[in-house]
């Protein structure tokens, strides 16, 4: 048994580091001027002049820099194993700072948490759902929007749509 759990462990993270990203535009469900995007495996809309650093999961509009970290008006995408013995709620609470407050949600089939943070001189949204895996183990799925605080009000409407594209 300890075997399985470890090759289940080994194999999530093979996934997660090599795991294929490639692009294409959905058909279906994406408003006109968006493109969907797939990672790994799921997907999310942005709209068409947003760029990417796919090796981060990063997307801003225009082109996406990451020279001098991620940019102050971004979204970041990705997925993260839930240990044995965690849940899903502590997982999110070190992705947003220690976020306490949070609302259930359901997303793509999958169930979990949205909430907002501030965290020094920007405000984010981040949606994190949760997919049950053999092993007492799970897998966190997640889509984190920011923006600097005076301009977050003009990105909110935006935010939500990219949260609610998510599709397994």
């Amino acid at each position: 048994m300890k075997n399985t759990k470890v090759f289940v462990l080994f194999t999530m993270v093979l996934l997660l580091v090599f795991g294929s990203i490639d692009l294409y535009s959905a058909k279906d469900n994406v408003e006109s001027g968006w493109k969907t995007t797939k990672l790994s495996d799921f997907s999310v809309a942005f709209p068409e002049d947003w760029g990417s650093d796919m090796d981060t999961q990063v997307f801003s509009p225009g082109k996406v820099d990451m020279s001098r970290g991620m940019p102050a008006l971004s979204v970041h995408c990705g997925a993260f194993p839930i240990m044995p013995g965690k849940t899903l709620l502590t997982t999110m609470q070190s992705h947003t700072h220690g976020k306490k407050e949070n609302e259930k949600v359901t997303i793509g089939g999958l169930s979990g948490f949205i909430c907002s943070w501030d965290y020094m001189s920007s405000k984010n949204i981040g949606v994190f759902l949760e997919e049950k895996v053999d092993g007492g183990m799970g897998m966190m799925y997640f889509i984190k929007c920011k923006a600097p605080k005076g301009e977050y009000s003009k990105y909110k409407e935006t935010f939500e749509k990219i949260i609610k594209s998510f599709h397994k």
